[in-house]
């Protein structure tokens, strides 16, 4: 294929990252926060305990159209990931023409947490950043103009009604809005106008929903996002979270980001909007890091979404060496490390033979479709008895794997239930199975007995069912009938 011009690179590179992570979806399991997504959002809620409703919804309604399977519950998310790294380049090419657009692209697709965690999994940071992408992208084309058009105030408008829809970090956005328009000449004059003001009304009705659901529930989302911040200088954790970011990233991405955001604040008006919308997630979160025992290092990712076509326009001014051969081989690096593990997950290929290895711990990312029919020639299992759990994680990860057997599990969370603590079935009476999941080797029947004695002294063991991973036992229950007394 003879690629003369850089748009035709874009295009032959879009549907490569395209056509890989849409392989991806349809052969890797569902992780830990996907199934906890697919199986929260199973009762219509307003908001979550966790996160705003959009990345939640998505994968049900979704679901809804297409059944239950990994391509459904992904689509949304691929289709966010899609728009995200399409109007990063449209950014970009505004800013500095179709190579820095082809260079803003590819950093996008290259970046781990970018092509896969708001790429196409079922996350909320994919609605989160696609709507970032609209805002930045409305904001830039906006930048240069005393009076810009209504039609950019309301698709920005939009653009942050998702990323407000979707997670708490998009209330960063409009401070990097603001310090925009005061300290850049001039700009402050857009709050006197119409448009302004739409964008500001179109904004709020996404984030309406997480209000009102948390006026109505005592502000528990708040109160648990608030609770992750320590009261001491936390360097090992600062320590750990830098290295998740520069990971996520990209090393060499990493540190090319924060120098020209820092240097746009004095650039033109396009890429000095850029930069403050980049910087307040990414010294914000940063600064809590220094003061957090739990925090997690995609916090500031979207801060480095609004910087990558920054740092697209300085590759399309000639890439340095260093910068070259350092992101070429981290990339390689991780990459063949994330790929080692798509593959290993589904297929269990770095561990063959009957017995398991010891490091094989993958059991939290595991097809468990097949435990419907298991349970129901097991245990009798037709949908009316409560599964019974002992966390979120467990809620997720059986209740979306019934799911996608044909059974939509009424799900009592005895432990740690987030969102199951509104939605599950925490007054169920009646007939019940408590499940405790793990690998095979370490299922325990008789600590599973007798912790559901604690629930009904009466409670049976009923053995185990273990599944497959590629045709060899790999996970499976510990499962215990019992019946659940009135509250």
């Amino acid at each position: 294929m003879n690629l003369r011009t850089w748009h035709e690179k874009t295009i032959a590179l879009f549907a490569l990252a395209m056509s890989f992570k849409l392989l991806i979806s349809i052969t890797f399991p569902l992780g830990v926060d996907e199934a906890y997504a697919v199986a929260a959002a199973r009762g219509f809620s307003l908001s979550f305990y966790d996160h705003p409703p959009l990345g939640f919804w998505a994968p049900v309604a979704s679901a809804a159209v297409f059944g239950e399977n990994l391509f459904a519950y992904r689509l949304p998310f691929l289709l966010c990931g899609a728009g995200t790294g399409w109007l990063l380049y449209l950014t970009a090419r505004h800013l500095g023409g179709e190579k820095a657009g082809f260079f803003t692209l590819l950093l996008f697709a290259i970046a781990p947490h970018m092509a896969l965690g708001s790429g196409a999994f079922v996350l909320p940071d994919g609605p989160l950043n696609l709507g970032g992408a609209m805002a930045a992208y409305a904001l830039v084309r906006m930048a240069d103009q005393p009076r810009p058009p209504v039609s950019l105030w309301i698709f920005g408008g939009v653009g942050l009604a998702i990323a407000l829809g979707s997670k708490y970090q998009a209330g960063l956005v409009p401070f990097g809005v603001i310090s925009f328009m005061l300290l850049s000449q001039d700009r402050w004059r857009w709050m006197t106008q119409p448009g302004f003001w739409l964008a500001t009304v179109i904004a709020l009705i996404g984030v309406a929903p997480v209000i009102l659901w948390n006026v109505a529930h005592d502000w528990i989302s708040f109160a648990f996002h608030g609770g992750r911040t320590a009261r001491s200088l936390q360097l090992g954790n600062f320590a750990v979270m830098l290295a998740g970011q520069l990971a996520y990233l990209l090393p060499a991405t990493f540190v090319v980001a924060l120098i020209v955001a820092v240097r746009a604040l004095k650039g033109p008006m396009g890429a000095r909007v850029l930069a403050h919308l980049a910087l307040w997630p990414i010294v914000v979160f940063n600064g809590i890091y220094l003061f957090s025992d739990a925090s997690f290092p995609h916090w500031t990712m979207p801060g480095f979404v609004f910087a990558l076509p920054l740092v697209g326009v300085w590759a399309a001014e000639g890439i340095p060496r260093a910068f070259r051969w350092v992101t070429i081989g981290t990339a390689a690096f991780l990459w063949a490390i994330v790929l080692a593990l798509v593959v290993h997950v589904p297929t269990g290929i770095l561990a063959p033979g009957e017995e398991l290895a010891d490091w094989d711990h993958t059991e939290d990312v595991f097809d468990w479709s097949g435990l419907a029919p298991a349970l129901a020639a097991v245990a009798g299992y037709d949908g009316s008895q409560t599964i019974v759990v002992d966390s979120w994680i467990e809620a997720g990860q059986i209740g979306t794997g019934l799911a996608m057997g044909g059974s939509v599990p009424k799900l009592y969370v005895r432990h740690t239930p987030h969102h199951f603590a509104i939605t599950g079935a925490a007054d169920a009476v009646g007939p019940a199975l408590y499940l405790v999941p793990g690998r095979k080797d370490a299922l325990n029947a008789e600590s599973a007995v007798q912790t559901a004695q604690g629930l009904d002294a009466n409670a049976q063991d009923l053995g185990m069912v273990v599944l497959n991973r590629a045709g060899q036992p790999y996970a499976g229950v510990s499962v215990v009938a019992l019946t659940l007394p009135p509250k």
